[in-house]
């Protein structure tokens, strides 16, 4: 069984492409979480966070960039007051971007040196919210050095061939990392 499972690894490794996410010390970096609906973007999220407080010695701010979810921005506050890391959102409904927005100004203003932003499962086959995706990435773009910022897809496991699609489509609209 471990020579099948080391040759399948082989297999599939010349076929993963690695990027490294090490928020560079000198300038702000952000992460975009993103993904279909139900995938755990917003777990991922709050690993992620507990990673770079505890390990890297880097306290994150978190983005509750997820507006449209019933109840996702208390989710990401209950995270941050477990893992004692600040978290910018606004009311339910409100612009994602606006909110992106206000979490890079905070951390500037603060003199921090991670975001990390939680968005909306968005189906990647519903072109407007697509659309939304880009007009969020613009928004990091604006502000963020393309250098330090990093599009991080989170795709359920037993996916399969919908995941490559899923891939694709927001590799499309933004260039995942």
């Amino acid at each position: 069984r471990e020579e099948y499972c080391a040759v399948l690894r082989g297999m599939l490794q010349k076929h993963v492409l690695a990027a490294e996410l090490s928020p560079d010390p000198e300038k702000l970096s952000l992460y975009l979480v993103l993904g279909v609906n139900g995938v755990g973007k917003t777990t991922n999220l709050a690993k992620l966070a507990h990673f770079y407080k505890n390990e890297k010695g880097i306290v994150p701010l978190l983005s509750a960039a997820d507006t449209f979810r019933a109840a996702a921005s208390d989710q990401l506050k209950i995270h941050g007051e477990r893992l004692g890391v600040r978290v910018v959102s606004q009311l339910p409904g409100a612009d994602p971007g606006a909110v992106i927005f206000d979490s890079i100004e905070s951390a500037k203003g603060r003199g921090e040196r991670l975001v990390l932003v939680d968005t909306a499962g968005r189906m990647h086959n519903k072109e407007n919210l697509v659309k939304e995706l880009k007009k969020i990435d613009k928004v990091v773009t604006n502000r963020i050095d393309p250098s330090s910022y990093r599009k991080i897809l989170v795709i359920d496991a037993t996916t399969g061939q919908n995941g490559l699609r899923q891939a694709e489509i927001f590799h499309e609209a933004v260039g995942i990392d």
